[in-house]
């Protein structure tokens, strides 16, 4: 069985990150299709646990730099199974 890639894009922005260098390789990736790639790269924020969900967006402070949302799987997949095992629902629409 071969193990899953380390960068995952899920969709413009948003990606699951299994290592450092999958997170490297989703914000170069992402710097580059903004149309940025010949500007310095910075960003605010990495995951400290593996694997991620990070979603990114270009914020402006005097400068452009990637600003990070990041979710631990972990952490999201409990959530969930506790939701699940109460029997709460989630609206997909919101």
């Amino acid at each position: 069985m071969s193990r899953p890639p380390n960068c995952t894009r899920i969709r413009a922005g948003v990606y699951v990150v299994r290592t450092q260098a999958g997170f490297r390789k989703a914000l170069k990736e992402f710097w580059n299709n903004m149309g940025r790639g010949d500007e310095t790269l910075e960003f605010r924020g990495w995951p400290r646990k593996y694997p991620s969900m990070i979603v990114m967006n270009i914020a402006y402070e005097g400068y452009d730099f990637i600003a990070l949302d990041i979710f631990h799987l972990n952490q999201l997949r409990e959530i969930l199974e506790t939701h699940d095992a109460t029997g709460d629902r989630f609206d997909a629409t919101v």
